[in-house]
């Protein structure tokens, strides 16, 4: 299986490194964007960015990412099965409440911590996530008449 993980452009160590050693173990590939200049993979292959992270998406079996919500968004639209990691290192708590909506909806599956990994990974093998459908933005022309009123 391919696994492709993806931290976008805020670093997740926690995340990268788990990874990292799942890979020692693992029958799986594993490509990481880990977007720290400063650290060394020993057993994925990996790099800070991807200028061809759609192409990576697209080939990956499983998608692991932070729980930033222009990732998680544009993997749900391509149907992708992903795994959720909320960063909790950040100094914002967001990534949680997109994760839990992600969850709830049965959309992606989510692993609460990084140490979890391998256990997520087996049951990604055999998870049919809910089909998800985007909602196009209608605000638009109400926002620009309130806007227009100031």
């Amino acid at each position: 299986m391919n696994v492709f993980v993806t931290v976008g452009t805020t670093r997740f160590d926690a995340l990268v490194q788990a990874c990292d050693q799942l890979a020692a173990t693992s029958e799986h590939e594993f490509v990481v964007q880990h977007a720290n200049p400063d650290l060394m993979l020993n057993h994925a292959r990996g790099q800070v960015f991807f200028d061809d992270v759609a192409e990576r998406y697209a080939a990956a079996d499983v998608v692991i990412t932070h729980a930033g919500a222009g990732s998680i968004f544009r993997l749900l639209e391509m149907g992708k099965t992903i795994i959720v990691v909320p960063n909790f290192e950040r100094i914002d708590k967001h990534q949680s409440d997109i994760a839990r909506y992600v969850e709830e909806n049965q959309y992606a599956l989510v692993c609460w911590a990084p140490e979890a990994l391998a256990v997520m990974l087996r049951k990604a093998a055999s998870f049919v996530p809910a089909r998800y459908a985007k909602e196009d933005f209608f605000k638009f022309e109400e926002m620009a008449q309130i806007i227009q009123s100031l």
